[in-house]
C-alpha cells in the first residue's frame, strides 16, 4: 500500500515465529530502493551484463563459489579413454557406486573399504584417502616423474 509520502506493507495474516527471520530479511533488502513512478515494470537478469537471463549466466552464478574449476577439458580429452572418463566423472560427482551409495539406497550391509578395513568405503577414501590407494597413487605418480 502506498501513498504520497510513501508506501508501507500491509499482511494479510500475522507470521509465525519461524517466518519472522525472512520477513526481516525481506524487509531489510527493501529498505533503500526507490521506485520510479512512470516506468514500465520489467524483470532484469543482474548476474549478466545485458541484464538477460540465459543458462549460461545461470550456470557461471551458481559455479561462482571460489572453488577450483572442474578440469573438464582433461576428462572429456580425445586422449583419454571413454571408460576412463566417464568413471573420472561419476567419481568427481560422488555417483559411484560405492558400499555408502549402497547403504543410501537401502542395501543393509557392512561398510568397510576392502583395502584397508578400516574406514566406511565412500569414493574419496578409495581414490584418496585409504593408506593402500596413497601408496598406488605414490607408485603411478613416480612413473611419471611427480612428488
Amino acid at each position: 500500500m502506498g501513498d504520497a509520502r510513501g508506501w508501507y506493507p500491509c499482511f494479510s495474516r500475522p507470521f509465525n515465529d519461524w517466518e519472522m527471520e525472512a520477513v526481516v530479511s525481506l524487509l531489510s533488502f527493501l529498505q533503500g530502493k526507490r521506485l520510479f513512478v512512470g516506468m514500465e515494470d520489467r524483470v532484469l537478469w543482474n548476474a549478466s551484463k545485458n541484464e538477460i537471463f540465459s543458462v549460461k549466466s545461470l550456470y557461471n552464478t551458481l559455479d561462482s563459489s571460489g572453488a577450483v574449476p572442474f578440469p573438464w577439458r582433461i576428462i572429456w580429452s580425445p586422449c583419454v579413454p571413454t571408460k576412463v572418463g566417464f568413471f573420472a566423472w561419476e567419481a568427481s560427482w560422488g555417483k559411484v557406486l560405492t558400499q555408502d551409495q549402497l547403504k543410501r539406497r537401502g542395501w543393509i550391509l557392512a561398510n568397510k573399504c576392502f583395502l584397508c578395513c578400516d574406514e566406511e568405503e565412500t569414493i574419496n577414501h578409495i581414490l584418496i584417502h585409504c593408506p593402500k590407494a596413497r601408496v598406488l597413487w605414490n607408485l603411478v605418480f613416480s612413473l611419471f616423474g611427480v612428488n
